[in-house]
């Protein structure tokens, strides 16, 4: 027989003022630690010291439970025995009652009662989710009529497992994303594995242990802080960290080579030549004041395939690195200059790859330990200051340089070598105005090989936010003045000696962009003017024609006349030049957006957009025209057990309609329509 515990159970003594007649403190106790968790089933004490004692019996309530016949009263010592109605799990409040004769019920004092559940753990939240939406087009035309594949629906799922389980000390944390079609064409992997698709897969997952400085992960983890280096690699694997005191952290980290979902490699590690591991270790020189002067070291060692990943293509190659770097960083909101600096160096090499050497033997391409390095400086020049003693100014610069060197690479970072920029940024606020401006340099071939062709790109930038109605006070007739000029040239240094290349080779661009909006803001509408222009000037020898102008004017107005009405209209016109082949452009479209909520329950949404296109000098011109008319309800008579989110219905109309005709070809139109419906329901 299992013996009265007396070493588990309630939190620190409570002491609650009496309002018993004697008017005197009454403390209510127990007989364990305080922070302490019991078992549903442990045996436990607590005993009611001080005051002159009423006539009356005592009643407890643990809760909203009320547990007087599961306790033995022994004078002012009250017991609980194990008996088979276990404690209710969780983080209660024991209060004690004096009952009297007359049944009226005095409180006492109270304490605070922990207790784990029948397995054990002191929390234990699992929070499944799930939504299913269904989606078919019920109707549809065309003119002309034209041989159609037949209309398909498509049921899809999302979804989602959490949980959370705490015990002594130890937190255990999930989450998991699933996701699926009934059309194998809209499944999470059809873009890698076509028909051979499941139709339900896992998206994500992540399970984690954490005890006091240790952190332990598996699944969709992160890791890396370098910019050269290894920064934030996300993929499916493992990690871990650990606080070293107060000062350093020590993690650790293994992750696939690409991004991947489903349930194959479930760990992500299975592919030892496809895998990216590393470390790092930081140190807090202020731990008071964390990030104020932090320094960090990582070391990573990858191996990669030529494996893209799950949901993109491209060309790659299997390579392989390895690589270290350290990181500086000093941001303490007291300084005015901050610094974040790093400097990486990582050896990189090509392995051999069948499927782009067909089996004949090739020569390897291997690169030695290069270096790639920056800084990013922060200052405030001015903080706080006071024009005329009433305009707030404040002023701040931006210094930032970077150095990748020549065949630099890292598998776990994209990163662009053989370059080297600088910029500076001031950033500037008098008043309300807002002011910024940028210069940045940039250049390659920085080993200065003669056979190479070297390029410059030289870019400064400047802005302005003029709101003239805070500026005047005379409300929202006046706008909001925001101006923006962008200048880019980009030009190669000269033709390479013994490389082929001819003047015509050497490139030489200057971009030129400037933006000019002008905002309204009332309570019941809102305006928007905006002017954009781009000049491309291709000032490159043999081409100095190849020019492209292009010009944006763009007007909106929003209407609010009601709480659940609303309305935006659009008219934007786009003028293009191409002066080498002497084709000019112009583009009218007119568009409308209404929204309105007629019920609690329901939203109609209508959109409608007409574009007209003509060209010169052929003399075409081409029309659209796109209408989309929406009903979305709630169905709120509709509710699943535990689910917080009410079903929702939609039906969707549509219509588009597109025309072309000139001289240069053959006139078309075409119209046609489509009328689907759907049901999203939530299941939590």
């Amino acid at each position: 027989m299992k013996k009265p515990a007396f070493r588990t159970v309630l939190l620190a003594v409570a002491a609650l003022s009496s309002e018993a007649s004697s008017q005197d403190s009454v403390t209510v106790t127990a007989t364990t630690a305080p922070q302490a968790w019991i078992a549903p089933d442990d045996a436990f004490s607590i005993v009611v010291r001080g005051g002159g004692r009423g006539p009356g019996k005592y009643a407890i309530v643990i809760g909203s439970f009320d547990a007087t016949a599961l306790f033995t009263s022994h004078n002012d010592t009250l017991s609980w025995r194990p008996t088979g109605i276990g404690l209710p799990a969780g983080e209660h409040e024991l209060v004690v009652y004096l009952v009297d004769d007359e049944h009226h019920w005095e409180r006492i004092g109270a304490t605070p009662l922990r207790v784990r559940n029948r397995a054990g753990f002191e929390k234990a939240v699992v929070q499944p989710a799930m939504a299913l939406a269904s989606r078919g087009q019920v109707a549809s035309g065309e003119q002309p009529a034209q041989e159609t594949s037949p209309m398909l629906g498509n049921v899809t799922m999302v979804a989602s497992l959490q949980s959370t389980h705490v015990r002594q000390g130890w937190s255990f944390r999930s989450q998991s994303n699933f996701a699926g079609a009934s059309n194998r064409e809209e499944t999470l992997r059809f873009a890698e594995r076509q028909q051979r698709a499941p139709k339900v897969d896992l998206a994500d997952y992540l399970i984690s242990a954490e005890h006091g400085p240790t952190n332990v992960s598996l699944g969709h983890v992160s890791f890396g802080q370098q910019r050269h280096l290894v920064n934030a690699f996300a993929s499916r694997g493992a990690s871990a960290s650990v606080r070293l005191g107060d000062r350093s952290t020590f993690s650790l980290a293994a992750l696939n080579g690409s991004t991947i979902v489903g349930f194959s490699n479930l760990t992500g590690l299975s592919q030892s030549q496809h895998r990216i591991a590393g470390g790092s270790l930081g140190f807090e020189a202020l731990p008071s004041r964390p990030g104020a002067l932090r320094v960090e070291a990582t070391a990573v060692d990858g191996t990669v395939l030529p494996q893209s990943g799950f949901n993109r293509g491209a060309i790659t190659d299997a390579e392989t690195s390895v690589g270290t770097g350290m990181r500086l960083q000093v941001s303490d909101p007291g300084l005015p200059v901050r610094i974040d600096a790093g400097f990486s160096r990582s050896k990189s090499d090509y392995l051999p790859d069948s499927t782009l050497s067909a089996g004949a033997p090739l020569t390897g391409v291997k690169h030695v330990a290069r270096n790639a390095r920056y800084l990013d400086l922060t200052a405030d020049v001015l903080r706080g200051a006071m024009l005329a003693h009433r305009l707030p100014v404040s002023v701040s610069m931006v210094v930032r340089t970077e150095r990748v060197d020549p065949l630099y690479r890292s598998v776990a970072a994209g990163v662009r070598p053989d370059v080297s920029s600088r910029a500076i940024e001031l950033q500037g606020m008098l008043g309300p105005v807002a002011i910024q401006g940028s210069l940045s340099q940039l250049r390659d071939n920085l080993g200065h090989i003669a056979s190479i062709l070297s390029t410059r790109t030289d870019a400064s930038s400047f802005a302005v936010d003029l709101p003239l109605a805070t500026i005047a006070r005379q409300g929202a007739w006046l706008p909001s003045v925001s101006i923006a000029v962008q200048r880019t040239r980009q030009a190669g240094d000269s033709i390479p000696p013994n490389s082929g290349f001819a003047a015509t080779h050497v490139p030489d661009q200057f971009n030129a962009v400037g933006t000019v909006a002008l905002q309204w803001n009332a309570p019941r509408w809102n305006a928007r003017f905006q002017f954009n222009t781009s000049d491309q000037d291709n000032r490159q020898a043999g081409r100095e024609n190849a020019d492209l102008w292009n010009a944006t004017r763009l007007f909106s107005l929003g209407l609010t006349p009601l709480e659940r009405i609303s309305l935006m209209l659009e008219y934007g016109v786009d003028g293009s030049r191409n002066t080498e082949l002497g084709q000019e452009s112009n583009t009218r479209r007119w568009a409308a957006n209404l929204q309105a909520q007629p019920f609690a329950t329901s939203t109609v949404s209508a959109t409608y957009a007409r574009t007209a296109n003509s060209e010169q000098p052929t003399a075409s011109a081409a029309h659209n025209d796109d209408l989309r008319v929406e009903w979305q309800q709630r169905l709120m008579f509709v509710r699943f057990p535990g689910s917080t989110t009410a079903p929702q219905a939609f039906m969707r109309y549509a219509r588009n309609g597109a025309s072309s005709s000139g001289p240069a070809v053959d006139p078309f139109r075409q119209q046609n329509w489509s009328l689907t419906t759907g049901l999203t329901l939530p299941i939590h």
